[in-house]
């Protein structure tokens, strides 16, 4: 059994328990952690033997999405292409999650905050592209959703209210968002 750096992971009797391990963080998420999330269910999603897996995290809280210091801050200094590549990964995060054979539990233990939280408070361009996603998703294909979500998440981290609701969540203050 392969060891993962990035979070605690178990397999016994056929059930594979992923633990998000950085209570101290609220198990926020990192680039490595996402990393290691994408090749663990797509390694998942070919065996037989792990019947289930069940996804936790340690302490006082489940994950309380993307840190804003090791993924936001450093999302503000990236390009284009570089969001659009972590896009991506993220997007495979969840494919293979739904894709994966085994049913997936989330054993939420406290907070759980989404990594879309950056939508950044009722961002109005946020919650516009939310919405328009939201009405396309009846109507369109699983791959093509997915590619989709990649390219307005793109585009929503390249927005000024973006740095707007980090500049809010660091600086301990109400974001003051413009829709751009």
């Amino acid at each position: 059994m392969k060891h993962w750096e990035h979070f605690d992971y178990d397999e016994h009797d056929g059930i594979a328990t992923l633990t998000f391990s950085r209570p101290d963080r609220l198990n926020s998420l990192t680039f490595e952690v996402y990393a290691d999330v994408r090749d663990l269910t797509d390694s998942l999603r070919r065996r037989h033997d792990v019947k289930v897996l069940v996804i936790r995290g340690r302490g006082r809280g489940f994950c309380s999405g993307g840190d804003v210091d090791e993924i936001i801050a450093e999302l503000l200094q990236r390009g284009t292409r570089d969001i659009f590549e972590f896009a991506h990964m993220t997007g495979a995060c969840v494919r293979n999650l739904r894709e994966m054979p085994q049913p997936v539990i989330a054993a939420v233990n406290g907070v759980a905050a989404g990594a879309g939280a950056v939508l950044t408070d009722r961002a109005p361009w946020g919650l516009a592209m939310t919405k328009e996603m939201v009405n396309r998703a009846a109507s369109t294909d699983y791959a093509s959703a997915i590619e989709m979500e990649a390219f307005t998440q793109t585009l929503l981290m390249t927005a000024e209210d973006f740095r707007e609701f980090h500049a809010g969540f660091t600086g301990k203050r109400k974001p003051r968002y413009t829709g751009h």
